[in-house]
């Protein structure tokens, strides 16, 4: 199988896309990592996956959006044999309201959530890939903050994203002559937990904004070919046709 020996640590795994993420990479030979403040929480995405892969999956009870928790979740896998590649998935989505109506607590709250917990991950994580052969450290993200997007009510969300753009450039520049890839996957779609058969003729309606849908198994697959092809730099992808074009370059 195509992971086969290898461990990935996904942090944020127990969300949607990191459900879609982690049983890809189990069903190719992986063992798969997630973690959570809350152990209820992991036992319960335990659960949710196919019983036949259980084994191979690895939960770190540890709130790696502090530097302490990301530091111990390391510790474990070096313990464990080590891990090679991470992708990060932290994050949700937020509708709140305009900027100049939120509180500074709500605004805190948002760069904590989002853009600070991808700087510890990639602060403790980086350094140790960096001396792995075959390693790669992948950022997710949404692209609501490179489109002109006449949306008031997503501002924190703009607001982190451009954080997290600039964490995912710096690290990509200062690892660049390493032994880790490192990339970023923005998407640009709505991502639903489940795939369903009429999932691939729909799309999701926003403030006239059309966005695809797709089921997370579907982009579980794309980043599943940017972690085998050891893809550096950013990938966007907007739609459906965006996402096949961009699975075929890192198929060649």
């Amino acid at each position: 199988m195509a992971l086969q020996g290898k461990t990935i640590f996904i942090p944020g795994g127990c969300g949607t896309v990191g459900t879609g993420l982690t049983r890809t990479f189990l069903q190719n030979g992986a063992r798969v990592a997630v973690s959570s403040r809350t152990q209820e929480r992991l036992d319960e995405f335990k659960k949710s996956m196919d019983q036949a892969f259980q084994s191979n999956i690895i939960l770190i009870k540890e709130d790696v959006s502090t530097e302490s928790g990301a530091k111990n979740a390391l510790e474990a896998f070096i313990k464990q044999g080590g891990v090679q590649h991470v992708v990060a998935c932290m994050g949700a989505w937020w509708q709140g309201g305009s900027l100049t109506k939120q509180s500074v607590e709500e605004f805190d709250k948002a760069i904590n959530d989002r853009a600070r917990s991808h700087f510890i991950c990639a602060k403790i994580f980086l350094p140790y890939l960096a001396n792995i052969d075959g390693s790669t450290y992948t950022i997710t993200s949404g692209s609501a903050t490179e489109h002109d997007w006449d949306i008031p009510d997503i501002s924190l969300i703009i607001v982190a994203g451009g954080c997290v753009y600039g964490i995912s450039q710096a690290a990509q520049t200062e690892f660049k002559d390493t032994k880790v890839a490192v990339n970023e996957v923005r998407i640009g779609m709505f991502i639903q937990p489940k795939l369903d058969k009429d999932l691939e003729k729909r799309s999701f309606e926003m403030h006239g904004y059309k966005l695809d849908i797709i089921g997370n198994d579907i982009i579980a697959d794309f980043m599943l070919n940017v972690l085998l092809a050891r893809a550096k730099g950013t990938i966007k992808i907007n739609s459906r046709k965006e996402l096949e074009e961009e699975k075929k370059k890192l198929k060649k």
